[in-house]
């Protein structure tokens, strides 16, 4: 299978396929067997998904992990099961799967086992790894890993071949500029009451990316969705592994850390995500380009989230406290940060 990572023109094409399967496809549970793998059950309740599932098989003595989805034109859920097996492919090919961080922790990137485009359905399969999602880990300990897997992931980019990187679509920073307009758009259409939300946070996102692009950004493969729930840690083997790679793009390194405020809210306390994230910003630009994409993500959440969600509504509370506190802590400086004196009256 060809490397397929997303870019806005199949994502637009994915939209056009997702229409016209709502038209014409009459779609029911693609069939469970898949050749060289033996169905053992079902994951988190997925048979009710109409055109997929999620699954566990067994192959060669070992658990996998199968998502699995059929189409009759190539749709959102197609491109991103391409993407998945696109990124994990590649890394495997190029890199290997497993990497040790700087604290000792090892970091699995979801040992892709293969995937297979028939025409009418597309599969992915990886490894099964045990592990503790990191939303039943204690505080210090979610730190302790998300940290190695952002220093893993940042890093993936520039170990792979030239020739690939310079073939690679790349998200760059006028895809932001021009999708953040079309983000606001649709927000406002879908609910007119956030546009003044909208409003003051176009002013944030342009007045700090503009001024951020002094300094190159780094390129990198973000993950786009370090959440709780897609990293899984095995507190005896010390190996974290991260899971659901659908979303990955390649573009500035800083986007997986800008998820962070949200992904975390209710896991991390301010008090300890505030030095966290400065520990991965070091420069006055790079926390520019964070705040921007801070507001971007969370834009691009409301924009998609349906409107009756707890998260939908978890994410404008969250918007509005970014944008009033938490984008100002930010901004502390360099010298500041050392004494704790200074910085201890901002973190309650």
């Amino acid at each position: 299978m060809g490397t397929k990572i997303l870019t806005f023109r199949n994502l637009f094409q994915a939209k056009i396929g997702g229409i016209l399967n709502s038209i014409f496809f009459n779609a029911v549970l693609p069939e469970k067997d898949i050749p060289g793998y033996e169905f053992d059950s079902y994951a988190n309740a997925s048979t009710s998904r109409k055109t997929g599932f999620v699954a566990f098989y067994k192959k060669d003595g070992k658990k996998v992990f199968v998502k699995k989805h059929q189409y009759r034109f190539k749709d959102m859920d197609y491109l991103y099961i391409l993407n998945e097996a696109s990124i994990l492919e590649m890394l495997k090919s190029h890199l290997g799967f497993k990497f040790k961080s700087g604290s000792g922790i090892t970091i699995n990137i979801a040992n892709f086992l293969g995937s297979r485009d028939t025409g009418s359905s597309i599969y992915v399969a990886t490894v099964f790894e045990k592990g503790t999602m990191l939303k039943n880990l204690p505080e210090n300990e979610i730190i302790s890993v998300l940290q190695s897997c952002i220093e893993i992931v940042d890093g993936l980019y520039e170990k792979l071949p030239k020739y690939f990187k310079n073939n690679t679509s790349k998200r760059g920073s006028l895809s932001f500029l021009l999708s953040f307009l079309s983000l606001g758009l649709k927000l406002s259409l879908r609910d007119p009451k956030n546009l003044p939300i909208f409003i003051e946070c176009a002013f944030i996102f342009y007045k700090n990316y503009f001024s951020s692009l002094k300094e190159k950004p780094v390129t990198s493969i973000a993950h786009r969705d370090l959440s709780k729930e897609n990293i899984l840690y095995n507190k005896e083997s010390r190996i974290a592994t991260i899971v659901d790679w659908e979303n990955a793009i390649v573009t500035d390194r800083l986007y997986d850390i800008a998820t962070i405020p949200w992904l975390y809210s209710k896991s991390i306390t301010e008090e300890k995500l505030i030095p966290f994230l400065l520990r991965n910003l070091s420069t006055i630009q790079s926390r520019r380009r964070f705040v921007a994409f801070a507001i971007y993500h969370a834009i691009q959440c409301i924009s998609i989230y349906d409107k009756k969600s707890v998260h939908y509504r978890d994410v404008i509370a969250h918007t509005i406290k970014f944008k009033n506190r938490t984008a100002g802590l930010i901004f502390t400086s360099i010298h500041e940060e050392k004494k704790s004196s200074v910085l201890s009256p901002y973190i309650k």
